[in-house]
């Protein structure tokens, strides 16, 4: 692969909106089958919008920063159209569609190979995991467009390119605001800025990577200085990242748990002990450590069963945060498929790291950086669980892509290589010879 200017033929035109409508009808009808009712996490996503637009406050039973304002502040706008859980599903199929859109964009800009950018569109478009959670009222759906949008827009900047990398660093803070695990991507953008546009002026790349940073900024402080204001002095982005840190280290096991050291309720208390309890569990033993990051990494690998699980519960009538499941046709089957289809997906993607030596540099960045970030923030420092892996996912749809293009191009060439080799063998021999 080389990278060159990326252009587009009237084909893969074609080719890409069938790709989305395909994407699009498999999503429609999972949302009309499975008709997911908020559960969990995602009631509380709900509540959070419908407190902000009734109560004039972001949080459950008061101000509270346990939740990033993105997501919530989106449905409350979605909510001004309406409230009906079917219209918020649907809004989500809407932005899992367009994923793929991006994705198709991102892989045709990192490979500048059209069958490649296809491909990855069309593994997203079809992808078991991408498509059953699709009507699930989750974080990942926006955050991925901007996660994905910052990406492009950082990839496109040019010396001269002021406002285009204050546009990528207002929507690297809108990201940062719907799921903290942008900050863990950051050194990847910052990767791309001087090391991967081929600018070789430090002052041009100085002042682009100013620009971002200080649009970043901009969007990402009210929302600090708010939690100073009205939560408590110190309290950053969040104080959940306390609560997530022991998860991934206590002494008597990993992972969520709801029995904990913390009084039930107190967010700033669940933040400041769940540090402190952490830390001291890995100073009594460093070695959990490596404990840790094993579990981790195999709760990261592991099935994405949840987005099956989460499509099938039904909220208990007048009751929060209570959930029965709910039998849903095909779901035995759409199970298996899910677990088969991540083994592949991972197996593909893992194969095209293989050829990385020809790939752009740019592609080296961002397929190595994200996936390998992602694991340290998830693995190494707070816990893994495999819906953690979905942003991951989106970088691997286009590895994958890498695979089946590199897998058909060498059979096409064997079979070509093939039939000259029977040609030759049955031309008669030259009597002249």
């Amino acid at each position: 692969m080389s990278e060159t200017r990326t252009t587009v033929s009237n084909r893969a035109n074609r080719s890409i909106v069938l790709v989305l409508i395909a994407g699009l009808v498999f999503r429609l009808a999972w949302l009309v089958l499975a008709q997911p009712e908020p559960v969990s996490d995602y009631q509380v996503y709900v509540r959070l919008a419908e407190n902000l637009l009734n109560e004039r406050f972001f949080g459950i039973d008061g101000p509270s920063a346990l939740w990033l304002p993105g997501f919530p502040t989106f449905l409350a706008v979605l909510m001004l159209i309406s409230r009906s859980v079917t219209w918020l599903s649907f809004m989500m199929v809407a932005l899992s569609t367009a994923v793929s859109f991006l994705v198709y964009l991102l892989a045709l800009r990192l490979t500048s190979r059209e069958a490649v950018a296809l491909t990855a569109a069309g593994v997203s478009a079809v992808s078991p995991t991408f498509v059953l959670y699709s009507p699930v009222l989750g974080t990942e759906h926006l955050f991925v467009l901007l996660f994905l949008g910052s990406l492009l827009i950082t990839l496109s900047l040019r010396p001269d390119r002021l406002l285009a990398s204050g546009a990528a660093g207002v929507i690297t803070g809108l990201a940062i605001l719907t799921r903290g695990e942008m900050v863990f991507y950051l050194p990847v953008l910052a990767a791309i800025l001087w090391f991967g546009l081929g600018i070789r002026d430090r002052v041009a790349r100085a002042r682009l990577s100013a620009v971002f940073a200080v649009a970043m900024l901009l969007v990402v402080s009210p929302w600090i200085v708010r939690n100073a204001v009205v939560i408590q002095p110190g309290v950053n982005l969040s104080t959940v990242g306390g609560m997530n840190f022991y998860f991934g280290h206590r002494a008597d096991g990993y992972g969520f748990t709801t029995d904990v050291p913390w009084p039930p309720g107190d967010d700033l208390a669940a933040n400041r002990i769940g540090w402190e309890e952490g830390l001291a569990y890995i100073r009594e033993r460093p070695f959990s450590v490596v404990e840790s990051v094993r579990d981790g990494t195999y709760g990261m690998l592991g099935a994405p069963d949840y987005a099956l699980y989460w499509s099938t519960q039904e909220a208990v009538p007048g009751a929060f945060l209570e959930w029965n499941p709910r039998y849903v046709p095909l779901q035995g089957v759409l199970g298996k498929i899910v677990v088969a289809g991540a083994a592949v997906l991972l197996t593909l993607a893992a194969a095209a790291y293989v050829t990385w030596r020809s790939w752009p540099r740019n592609l080296i960045i961002v397929a190595a950086g994200i996936p390998f970030l992602s694991w340290v923030g998830h693995t190494v420092l707070f816990f893994g669980h495999p819906r953690f892996r979905y942003t991951i996912e989106t970088i691997l749809v286009i590895l994958v892509a890498v695979s089946l293009v590199a897998l058909r191009e060498g059979a096409r060439h064997g079979a070509i290589g093939e039939k000259a080799s029977d040609d030759r063998a049955a031309r008669p021999p030259d009597v002249n010879g």
